[in-house]
């Protein structure tokens, strides 16, 4: 999995040695079995791993104290940015200091704004190219927890921090636009006047976004941002914005242009694609434009026809797929048919029928039967029958699959659909045949590619996705398999995976109230 695509899942990749993989005493139980009692022997299971895999389980495990308001979060928070700062310079250890402190903020926000000003500065890629700045990322939690504290008293605060990583990296708009959203909210002036303090974030984001970033990302978060302060910016103020984002994506950074990239928009008038970002993004913000001037938008089009592909965006969206590698590559494939698998599921909330249909579409069998079980996950809430249909589809799939890994995958998304389709025995069935053959795969994995990390080996992301479904099935069976595994670094990351899925089952994670003892 793709660097990027696992910090989104709160997760970061670094390629360190791992522990003997022999398995250290088990931890002595104390009471029943509980979400919270799970989460704790993952942490003391994890002591055993290196520093720099210990701290991206502990980023998890942070993660889940801190949504669910245990009291170990304060303790936790500040370990694993300790622990960051030991490792080598790199993008891992930005992002696991960007983690802790996105955690230490829901119970100490002042002391995360501290912090948050001393994290290491952004590194470049490999290549040289900057992506994002994950500072950014980071305070748009850490300023929502601080405004939350502090209010208008933090406001000088809130405003010279952003103007810090601005000056050092990249603004942070997306932190910016609830607190200008917020503060809009509660004025008594009338809608078509934006209050002042509001007006001087605004006015700071467009200041920022004119000077220009060397980060890949800014263009994105900056047409988000003004899509977030739209409702309650006067026209000419969002139309400032807006002249600023279109004039930059059109005649912007050539470097950034030719970075690698192709994407497919399907909408109710046909297909859109695009090789360059900047390109989708103006396409996605057409129906702004032409909001506010369709003589802008036809302007736009005219400078640029691709955009007028699937009517110039100005009916429904349907779906979307997009992927950064090189054109016509094996890896281009095999990352467009993973995010239309991603995509089916999303789809089948509002429309199944497409779904199934853009699952089809997907050419490698294995994907075909994850896109399936997406799909059954969603439908199986209200249509359980559907899923059983799913169920047959995926069994008739199976017998055409050979590759050990892709079978492990199909297996899993059998299990799944089983689950969705209320068939517990062919559920626990696979459970049990899927926890054996990951656990081979991870093993010969880890001999063919020594030094990888236990979240960077591909059977790690098949059980860990079988947890999250059969948590809610059987937990005692899952928790179990858990704790059978061999190999303590996998057992220590699928008790965390464990934890939070039980603590989400009992009660939804609350990002919004303070924690016990703040």
């Amino acid at each position: 999995m793709a660097l990027r695509s696992f910090l989104a899942a709160f997760l970061v990749l670094g390629m360190v040695p791992l522990v003997a993989q022999r398995k250290s005493p088990p931890v002595p139980a104390s009471g029943a079995t509980t979400p919270e009692s799970l989460l704790l022997e993952s942490y003391q299971v994890g002591r055993n791993l290196i520093p720099a895999e210990r701290a991206i389980l502990l980023n998890l495990q942070v993660r889940v104290a801190a949504q669910h308001h245990l009291q170990s979060t304060h303790v936790w928070a500040q370990e694993n940015f300790r622990l960051a700062q030991q490792l080598p310079m790199d993008w891992d250890r930005l992002a696991i200091e960007k983690n802790s402190l996105t955690a230490l903020s829901y119970v100490n926000s002042r002391r995360a704004m501290e912090l948050l000003r001393l994290m290491d500065l952004p590194v470049a890629d490999d290549d040289g190219s900057f992506p994002e700045d994950i500072r950014s990322d980071s305070a748009e939690i850490i300023f929502g927890n601080y405004w939350r504290d502090t209010k208008h008293r933090g406001l000088p605060k809130i405003r010279t921090v952003a103007a810090f990583l601005g000056q050092t990296g990249q603004y942070p708009y997306l932190a910016i636009a609830p607190i200008i959203t917020d503060i809009s909210a509660g004025s008594s002036r009338p809608s078509e006047q934006l209050p002042e303090n509001a007006r001087s974030l605004l006015l700071d984001a467009y200041s920022s976004y004119s000077r220009g970033s060397k980060f890949g990302i800014e263009d994105a978060e900056f047409v988000e941002f003004l899509r977030k302060v739209h409702p309650i910016l006067p026209t000419p103020l969002f139309r400032q914005g807006l002249e600023a984002a279109v004039e930059r994506l059109l005649n912007g950074d050539a470097t950034n242009r030719t970075i690698a990239y192709v994407a497919n928009i399907y909408t109710d008038k046909g297909v859109a694609t695009f090789h360059r970002k900047q390109q989708q993004i103006l396409f996605d913000i057409l129906p702004l434009v032409r909001e506010v001037d369709p003589n802008w938008a036809n302007q736009i089009v005219q400078q640029d026809p691709a955009l007028g592909q699937g009517g110039g965006n100005s009916g429904k969206v349907v779906s979307s797929e997009g992927v950064f590698s090189a054109d016509g590559s094996e890896q281009q494939s095999d990352g467009l048919e993973q995010s239309r698998a991603q995509a089916a599921g999303d789809l089948a909330q509002t429309n199944p029928g497409e779904a199934l249909r853009l699952a089809q579409t997907i050419t490698n069998p294995a994907l075909r039967t994850v896109a399936l079980a997406n799909i059954a996950n969603i439908v199986g809430k209200t249509t359980p029958g559907q899923a059983v249909d799913i169920e047959k589809a995926i069994g008739d799939t199976m017998p055409l699959i050979k590759d050990s890994e892709d079978r492990l995958q199909a297996s899993a998304a059998l299990a799944r659909t089983a689950a969705a389709a209320g068939d517990t025995a062919t559920f626990l069935a696979k459970v049990d045949k899927c926890f054996t053959l990951g656990e081979e795969l991870f093993d010969e994995d880890l001999i063919a590619h020594p030094g990888r990390p236990t979240y960077d080996a591909p059977a790690y992301y098949v059980l860990r996705d079988l947890v999250q479904s059969g948590a809610s099935i059987d937990p005692v069976t899952i928790t179990s398999k858990v704790h059978q595994l061999r190999s303590f670094p996998l057992e220590a990351f699928l008790l965390e995976e464990l934890a939070k899925e039980l603590f989400d089952h009992q009660k939804p994670p609350d990002n919004t109230k303070p924690l016990k003892g703040e």
